[in-house]
């Protein structure tokens, strides 16, 4: 027993000298000269180099400390610069027993100066804190570790005990190499420190993030009230940021765990928009000007947990301007669950909040409103109970109620919105524009749907306008607002003068009769469209009928189908167009040349633009049950437009006159290119002349049934050349009718009043009987040449002959009359000179036997008293002589019984009909040339 004693007090003895001479050495080892050791495991675990240049003593006890001096981390290779970490000095010093005992990290002091730190970003979205690890799962494949979790088990380490720590010269700056992006935090001083284990901690920071300063000063628990779980560690804090005080206060039971947390963190500024110095360095936007802010929250539970925030508390603004209350709970701030605020917004007028919107908002009044925001932000957060109302008071009143549903998805919107506006004009300008004259507004309509996905304007009653101006109905709704699809709107419309809406359109429109138009129109923006059910009425004219739009995003392929029971000429007719004005000196009326580029032409030479025929597809029918024109009507009007990649066809065109007359043809215009062609052919079978030429807005001078017949072609890209470049033939005859005597003497100025004269002498007959008239007329290139003119009435007979030229637009025309003028067998030659904008007439006395004197030489218009009687002077070589009245009589005379029947001439108004179709075969001018 004793030699085993003996043994074992050998053994314990040599152990302890052993653990006494391993201290000694230890204690005095010099770390210096293993600081390559230490830079070794760093480069071979972090791909970079440390660097100890300072000396490194560490202190082995109890309470060991370590003391560092002039330490540098290298920086990624392609960082900006060659050290990412730079230290000066460093010295802590730790407590061992708590640590085995309680397994808590008791630091006794820290002092730590002059650190700089680059933390980088390189283009790729790689940071330089991240070492060989990353390198390495490249290599190998791996995929990133897993999220280390954050809580605190029963063996990890909890929050540290710091008794005295002093840090100065911070310096942490951060570099964005893709975005540009960079930041800076400067400590300039910071301690915690207390006078004991059971003494609180005083805290005092100054420093600033991006010239931003910070200030923090205050009280913590004691070190010994950390550690207890008895005893609340409390927390007394308050500073300034950028202007703005801050405030923590209250205790927390487990502040190594983080349970039993009970403070109040609040904040308040005289003027929110301070936060600029905050928000702009870091986010790039400023905080407008709205007033003071008052914030308050009370945090509490367990961050291990649950942690909630109550009473809380948010006033913004002041009286007279924005005020914003909200209060409520959120009973889950780590997970964003149980969100429960209550908040009201009042402005004085809505215009104060253009900062916030980032624009120039009109003063359109007061704003008032309520919500309640509630939910889970991972599953949803909804407003409620949502209220507001902007008015202001004989302006707008615009007011909604209702919801949504996940207001951070923006689903599940359901809103109630009424607005009305009682004169559109007394709204405020926007951006410099006044608002038009366009009366009262009244509407009301919900909104529904999901933001992202469809948002419907459902239920929709609104009325606009004013009777003196316009009235516009609107019912249904739009089943997709955003995409402009599912449109399905019924409009009732009606205006008293199209006039009357100029200002509306910011174009002079024409006065009209008045209209009054309704239908439904449906489909979107980019689908399909239709109008339904059209009906529209203009004076006693009337239109109805169907028009779809398919393609609308891409190529629009228009079908309409429309009928007419009556259209009136005047209805559709502008009631201030058409007017002329009359000159003197050898001038006669002419419409205006003051379009650019004409360069005093009539015929406007601004280029027409095609294109639009070549956007669009269209097949368009109209049927007209009777058209009328002031003194005559048509009916059976058909005319069929059909566009197909920019050639346009209008085939058929038929019309009838109310005495059996047709007109049919065909037209078309070649837009594919940028020289369009146009072909037009019509023929005319007894059709009502006078009814014709006011359908085509010219006065009716002559009255008769007429057989025409046109085929012309040209080509070009403004009117101009169209016209000078028509080439075909046109003729037409009329056997039987009359000179409407008014309408002669108003188609003709001053300066052509002289035709008037020799076609109307001075009978005082308002309808001079037409035996016949003939024209026949060859165009090429814009070269008009007459081929045959014949007017031949009671009163006179005339032919013409020469031309014109569409394109430089000047005129060589000669009118002849047949019959004796002076009755001393004088035939007077008058002739039309000059250009379409300054015509010039006079008798032309060198083809004439007799010249008639100064005063008609120098182009004065011919007086009645000279005309006298000599111009209702028989001519019997005229071509129309069978159709006067005496002649007619004798042709109806009964024959000798002793002359064949056979040989008896044709009736008067025979031989002409068969004359007037050979005219139109191009050989009237043979019989022109007998005599």
């Amino acid at each position: 027993m004793r030699r085993a004693l003996k043994y074992l007090g050998i053994i314990v003895g040599s152990l302890v000298a052993l653990t006494a001479i391993a201290f000694a050495v230890i204690v005095n080892l010099d770390f210096n000269d293993y600081k390559y050791l230490i830079e070794g495991q760093v480069r071979e675990k972090t791909g970079r180099d440390l660097e100890i240049r300072g000396r490194l003593d560490v202190d082995i006890s109890m309470r060991p400390s370590v003391t560092m001096t002039d330490v540098r981390m290298a920086n990624a290779p392609w960082g900006t610069s060659p050290d990412m970490a730079t230290l000066d000095y460093l010295s802590a010093t730790i407590d061992l027993w708590p640590l085995i005992t309680d397994n808590v990290v008791d630091v006794q002091k820290v002092e730590l100066r002059g650190v700089n730190l680059l933390v980088e970003k390189n283009r790729d979205g790689h940071t330089n804190l991240e070492f060989r690890e990353l390198k390495t799962r490249k290599e190998t494949g791996e995929t990133a570790p897993a999220q280390v979790s954050t809580e605190t088990g029963p063996a990890g380490l909890s929050l540290p005990i710091l008794r005295d720590v002093r840090l100065s010269d911070i310096q942490m700056r951060y570099n964005d190499l893709g975005t540009g992006e960079k930041r800076n935090l400067v400590v300039d001083n910071l301690s915690i420190g207390g006078e004991g284990p059971f003494a609180p901690l005083k805290i005092d920071l100054n420093g600033h993030a991006d010239n931003i300063p910070l200030k923090l000063s205050g009280e913590l628990g004691s070190p010994s009230d950390m550690l207890n779980a008895d005893r609340l560690w409390t927390v007394d804090l308050s500073g300034n940021l950028a202007g703005t005080n801050l405030s923590i206060a209250g205790g927390i039971d487990e502040p190594a765990a983080g349970r039993g947390i009970n403070v109040v963190i609040s904040t308040d500024t005289s003027e929110i928009g301070t936060l600029s110095r905050i928000t702009e360095p870091l986010a790039g936007q400023s905080v407008p000007n709205l007033g003071p802010l008052k914030l308050s929250i009370l945090l509490s539970g367990d961050a291990d947990k649950a942690l909630s925030a109550s009473d809380i508390s948010v006033n913004l603004g002041k009286a007279g301007g924005l005020q914003l209350q909200v209060a409520g709970e959120v009973a889950d701030v780590l997970k964003q669950k149980g969100v429960d605020l209550k908040g009201e917004l009042s402005v004085p007028d809505i215009s104060s909040l253009s900062a916030v919107a980032g624009q120039d908002i009109p003063a359109l009044g007061a704003l008032t409103s309520q919500f309640a925001v509630s939910g889970d932000v991972g599953t949803g957060v909804a407003l409620n109970d949502f209220a507001f109302d902007l008015k202001r008071s004989g302006v707008l009143q615009l007011s909604g109620s209702g919801g949504v549903d996940d207001l951070l998805t923006q689903r599940g919107v359901d809103m109630q919105v009424k607005l009305l506006v009682p004169d559109m004009k007394a709204l405020p300008a926007v951006n410099g524009t006044k608002m038009p004259d366009a009366g009262r507004v009244d509407a009301r309509f919900n909104i529904a749907g999901d933001v992202a996905g469809k948002l419907a304007m459902k239920d929709l009653k609104a009325s606009l306008g004013r009777k003196d101006i316009y009235q516009l109905v609107l019912n249904g709704g739009i089943a997709d607002l955003m995409k402009q699809a599912g449109i399905d709107l019924g409009f009732d419309f009606a205006t008293p003068n199209l006039a009357r809406l100029s200002s509306l359109a910011q174009s002079d429109l024409p006065a009209m009769a008045p209209i009054s138009a309704s239908g439904r129109l449906k489909g979107g923006a980019t689908d399909a469209a239709s109008v339904e059910g059209l009906a529209l009425k203009i004076g006693e004219s009337d239109l109805s009928g169907d028009v779809t739009v398919a393609s609308v995003a891409t190529r629009p392929d228009v079908k309409a189908t429309f009928k007419s029971n009556v259209l009136r000429l005047e209805d559709v007719t502008p009631k201030d167009g058409g007017k002329t004005a009359s000159g003197g000196g050898g001038t006669a009326s002419v419409p205006s040349t003051s379009s650019s580029g004409n360069n005093g032409r009539v015929i406007p030479n601004d280029p027409i633009d095609f294109s639009g025929l070549r956007m669009a597809d269209a097949d368009v029918a109209v049927s007209v049950a009777k058209l009328l024109v002031p003194g005559g009507q048509f009916q059976d009007g058909q005319v069929s437009l059909i566009l197909k990649d920019g050639m346009l066809t209008v085939e058929p065109i038929a019309i009838s006159d109310d005495k059996g007359g047709k007109l049919t043809g065909n037209a078309s215009l070649d837009a594919r290119r940028e020289a369009a062609a146009l072909k037009v052919d019509l023929k005319a079978d007894k059709l009502e002349i006078s009814n014709l030429m006011r359908l085509a807005g010219q006065r009716g001078i002559i009255e008769g049934p007429m057989n025409m017949a046109v085929a012309m072609t040209s080509t070009g890209r403004s009117p101009h050349e169209l016209a000078a470049g028509l080439t075909g033939k046109f003729n037409a005859l009329v056997t039987e009718g009359y000179v409407n005597s008014d309408e002669t003497r108003k188609a003709f100025g001053k300066a052509t009043q002289i035709i008037a004269d020799i076609l109307l002498g001075n009978s005082k007959e308002k309808r001079i009987p037409l035996y016949c008239f003939v024209a026949d007329y060859d165009a090429k290139n814009g070269t008009v040449n007459t081929n045959s003119l014949v007017l031949d009435t009671r009163v006179s007979t005339i032919l013409g002959s020469g031309g014109l030229n569409l394109g430089s637009e000047k005129l060589n025309l000669t009118v002849t009359p047949t019959r004796d003028v002076m009755g001393i067998g004088a035939k007077i030659p008058i002739r039309v000179q000059g250009t379409f904008a300054k015509p010039k007439v006079f008798p032309d006395p060198a083809l004439t036997a007799v010249g008639i004197g100064s005063a008609l030489l120098g182009g004065a218009t011919l007086p009645l008293t000279v005309l006298g009687g000599a111009a209702l002077a028989e001519d019997n070589n005229s071509p129309c002589v069978n159709l006067r009245p005496e002649n007619r009589e004798k042709q109806t005379q009964p024959q000798s019984t002793e002359q064949p029947a056979t040989e008896q001439p044709a009736t008067p108004k025979k031989q002409l009909e068969d004359a007037g179709k050979k005219a139109l075969e191009g050989i009237l001018g043979n019989i022109l040339k007998k005599k």
